[in-house]
C-alpha cells in the first residue's frame, strides 16, 4: 500500500505534529486548533497537521453513521501519526483530546505516541472529563507520563483537573488572544440582544427565543440578532416562526466570519449563551462578544464563571432559570441605558488586559513545542 503522507526525512531537527479537529465544520475547538497551527507556522515551524474531523457530522451528532466515520478517521489518523516520525527520533506532538466517548480515540493516539515523541503538549478544550472523571483520561496520563505537559484554559480548570487526576506539569493559556477588543457605537433607540453558535437545543437556541419573546411581552423595544448554522430541524421551525411573527425585529445572518462576525457583535448590547452542552469549557463566543463591547449572560458551565466577572454580565446558576434571569438582566440594561457607554468601555478595558495576558501565555505554549 502506497503511503500518501510520507514522513519527513533528514536530520534538520525535530518533527512537529499537530493532531486535532480542524475546520470545516467550524466549531470553537476546530477554530482554536487552526489558530494554533497558524501560530506554529508563524514561528517558523513546519508541522505535520493531522485533521481528526470527520466528514460526517459534528460532536453534536451522535448517530451510528457519525461514529462509523469517526472510527475510519481514527484509523487513518493513527497511521499518519506513526508514519510522521518513522525516520526521525526527536519529535513534539500537540494534541487536543476528545471529550465523552471520543476520549477513547485519544487513548489510541497516546499509545501510538508514547514511544515516538519526546514531548507531548495536550491542550484541553472540554470540561466533560473533569466534571465526570474518566478512566480513559487516567490511561492517557499514565501512557504519556514523563512526556506530557497539559495546557488548560484557566487556573480554575487546571486546579479542578488536578483534583481529579493528580498534579502534573501544566500551564494556562486562554483563548482571549484570538480576538481584538473594540469600542463600537451601539444603537440607542432599541435593546439589541443576540446569540451566535451552531444553533441547537444544546447551545440554548430555544431559551434565547423564549427570552426575546418575554422581553417583547414586557413592552421593551428589543431586537434579536442570530447567527450561525442551523443544525436541527426543530430549531429551523422555531426560527421560521420568529421571523414570521416579529419581522425586522428578528434578523438571522447565517454563518458569519471575519468582518461580518465583528459587525454582528458590535451591534449587541447583550449576548445570550444559555448552553447546556456537556463539553463546554471556555467558549470563544464569549470572548468575541466582549471584544465587541457587549455584556454576556450565560449558564455556569466549564470555566464560564471565571470569564464573567467584574460587572461585564450575569452568570446564571441554574439552566432552568436562564430565561427569567436573562430577561431581568436585559431589562435592567435597557432601563439604565444611559450607562451603556461606560459598560462598553469597562468591557473593552477588561478584554485588553485579558488579550495581553493571553498573548504571553500563547508564547509560553509555543515555547513548549520548540524547546
Amino acid at each position: 500500500m502506497v503511503d500518501r503522507n510520507p514522513p519527513p526525512v533528514g536530520d534538520e531537527g525535530p518533527v512537529h505534529v499537530l493532531l486535532g479537529t480542524l475546520p470545516p465544520p467550524v466549531t470553537g475547538a476546530s477554530a482554536n486548533t487552526a489558530l494554533v497551527l497558524e501560530d506554529m507556522k508563524a514561528k517558523g515551524l513546519d508541522p505535520v497537521a493531522i485533521n481528526t474531523t470527520t466528514a460526517s457530522g459534528t460532536a453534536l451528532d451522535r448517530s451510528i453513521s457519525y461514529h462509523f466515520h469517526r472510527i475510519r478517521r481514527f484509523l487513518s489518523s493513527a497511521a499518519r501519526l506513526r508514519s510522521a516520525t518513522r525516520k526521525r527520533g526527536a519529535a513534539r506532538l500537540y494534541i487536543v483530546p476528545d471529550g465523552g466517548l471520543g476520549l477513547w480515540y485519544t487513548v489510541g493516539y497516546a499509545r501510538a505516541a508514547r514511544s515516538r515523541f519526546q514531548r507531548v503538549v495536550m491542550h484541553h478544550h472540554t470540561f466533560q472529563y473533569i466534571r465526570t472523571p474518566s478512566r480513559a483520561m487516567r490511561i492517557v496520563c499514565a501512557l504519556l507520563n514523563g512526556k506530557l505537559t497539559h495546557v488548560f484554559l484557566s487556573e480554575g480548570m487546571k486546579q479542578k483537573f488536578f483534583g481529579v487526576y493528580g498534579e502534573q506539569p501544566a500551564i494556562v493559556s486562554t483563548n482571549a488572544r484570538f480576538v481584538e477588543p473594540r469600542t463600537p457605537h451601539k444603537p440607542d433607540d432599541r435593546l439589541v440582544i443576540g446569540h451566535l453558535s451552531n444553533l441547537s437545543a444544546a447551545k440554548g437556541f430555544f431559551e434565547v427565543a423564549d427570552c426575546f419573546e418575554m422581553l417583547r411581552a414586557r413592552g421593551l423595544p428589543v431586537e434579536l440578532q442570530l447567527a450561525g448554522p442551523v443544525v436541527e430541524s426543530q430549531v429551523q421551525a422555531r426560527l421560521d416562526e420568529l421571523l414570521a411573527a416579529f419581522g425586522d425585529a428578528v434578523q438571522y445572518h447565517g454563518p458569519v466570519y471575519g468582518d461580518a462576525k465583528s459587525r454582528f457583535y458590535d451591534r449587541l448590547h447583550v449576548f445570550l449563551f444559555p448552553t447546556r452542552w456537556a463539553q463546554e469549557a471556555q467558549p470563544n463566543v464569549i470572548f468575541e462578544a466582549f471584544a465587541g463591547g457587549g455584556a454576556v449572560v450565560a449558564n455556569d458551565l466549564g470555566v464560564i464563571g471565571e470569564m464573567i466577572e467584574g460587572g461585564v454580565g450575569k452568570l446564571v446558576a441554574s439552566p432552568d432559570r436562564f430565561v427569567g434571569d436573562a430577561a431581568d438582566y436585559c431589562q435592567d440594561v435597557w432601563e439604565r441605558r444611559g450607562e451603556m457607554p461606560d459598560r462598553t468601555g469597562l468591557i473593552a478595558k477588561k478584554m485588553q488586559h485579558l488579550c495581553a495576558l493571553s498573548r504571553k501565555q500563547g508564547e509560553d505554549l509555543l515555547e513548549l513545542l520548540m524547546d
